[in-house]
């Protein structure tokens, strides 16, 4: 899942998602699933099929 957050926005998300992460509330992978760009080119970029 791509975020597009140009103006940190939701910085007070992700800092509560990485909070979780922390206690073992959510795994690893399942937060390196969440690609955050400030970027749009690299945002689109990151949609990408990878195959």
């Amino acid at each position: 899942m791509v975020l597009l957050d140009p103006d940190g926005h939701y910085t007070g998300l992700l800092r509560w998602l990485d909070e979780l992460q922390e206690k073992g509330y959510v795994a690893a992978p399942a937060r390196d699933r969440l690609l955050v760009h400030t970027d749009i080119a690299a945002a689109l970029d990151a949609c990408k099929p990878t195959d």
